[in-house]
């Protein structure tokens, strides 16, 4: 495999993602004794930076704040895999069909996402997407999205013998995800299924812009797969 696709999940892939937002406001109350309604959507934050952001601004010392992540990213975890089985989570348009392709074009398809793994995994699984995955970078390794690119080249040059002159796209709905990729020399695929208009998907860098992911044989055009 000589091509890598790295795709973000929320808004870029699914829509639908309640029961995320009630795992945060869950974990909040048991770890940091505080109410918070996690009804701002944090587009392109990784999941420890949104716990920093809403659980500081209701004045929790930033020490505690770091000492209690590993704990909080737990609780949160577990209370989204209990949520979830009453959760609707919806594919975006052409997202399934695309993922077919490039698994028949012998493409290496990998996550960049802020969710932390246990809820990315429970997050596609429940919609049957997982098993497209081979590897990824997830919020609960780092807060820094840019890290977590690193690592999912990382894992792809060490697990499937992915060449250093090997060709990575990255697919995003917001300027975080295209910053991710070129921080890793990726081409960058924004698409505007979000908050993001083409306009300024395309001011943040993007190599290509798309309205979503319909098109599957444009895309594998641009990724070079006929």
């Amino acid at each position: 495999m000589t091509k890598l696709v790295l795709f973000d999940i929320d808004h870029t892939l699914v829509v639908g993602t309640k029961a995320h937002g009630q795992a945060f406001s869950y974990a909040y109350k048991v770890i940091y004794g505080v109410e918070a309604n996690q009804d701002k959507v944090f587009h392109g934050w990784t999941d420890i930076q949104i716990i920093k952001e809403v659980v500081g601004q209701r004045g929790i010392p930033n020490e505690e704040i770091e000492k209690k992540i590993p704990r909080c990213l737990e609780v949160m975890a577990n209370e989204y895999k209990k949520l979830i089985a009453n959760e609707e989570i919806i594919v975006l348009p052409g997202v399934r069909e695309l993922l077919v392709a490039l698994t028949e074009g012998q493409v290496l398809i990998g996550l960049v996402t802020g969710n932390l793994k246990d809820i990315a995994q429970a997050k596609l699984s429940k919609v049957n997407l997982w098993h497209f995955f081979s590897l990824g970078g997830f919020g609960s390794e780092n807060e820094e999205r840019n890290k977590l690119a690193k690592l999912a080249i990382e894992r792809a040059r060490k697990d499937y013998k992915f060449p250093i002159t090997g060709e990575v796209f990255l697919v995003g709905d917001a300027p975080p995800d295209i910053e991710a990729g070129k921080s890793i020399g990726a081409k960058t695929i924004g698409v505007a299924t979000s908050a993001y208009s083409l306009e300024q998907l395309k001011a943040s860098g993007a190599d290509y812009v798309l309205d979503n992911l319909t098109d599957a044989n444009g895309i594998l055009k641009i990724i070079g797969i006929t």
